[in-house]
């Protein structure tokens, strides 16, 4: 990779035990997120990350899947480091039809665009 370049990645699922009526149930939901940010000078970065957010209601069944992806700024210091980043949803689906009527969007469980700030401390 060239000098100046970091690549970031994160991996994380996430499943839950019982529904609102407090009967046993099998759901999931995981997500994965890509970033790959350009040094400029010691402070900050700019780069573009990828998100992808997945629902599985009734485990195993795939209920929706939602693709983000755009830029992100980041900010550091010594002991702490803030990122933002703006994410449109560039691909989504519904695989038990299309209740929010956009085709290639996934708007029913997901929002059209996915603004975060992060802060990291260092210890």
């Amino acid at each position: 990779m060239p000098p100046g370049f970091v690549l970031r990645e994160w991996d994380e699922t996430r499943f839950d035990g019982t529904s609102s009526l407090g009967s046993a149930r099998s759901a999931a939901s995981s997500w994965a997120t890509l970033g790959v940010t350009r040094d400029f000078g010691r402070h900050w970065a700019l780069g573009l990350e990828l998100r992808d957010h997945n629902e599985l209601r009734e485990y195993p069944e795939w209920e929706n899947t939602a693709v983000f992806l755009g830029p992100a700024i980041n900010y550091r210091q010594e002991k702490w480091w803030a990122t933002l980043s703006f994410l449109p949803q560039v691909y989504g689906a519904n695989f038990g039809g299309d209740p929010d009527g956009h085709r290639n969007l996934e708007l029913e469980g997901h929002e059209r665009v996915n603004i975060r700030l992060i802060f990291g401390i260092s210890f």
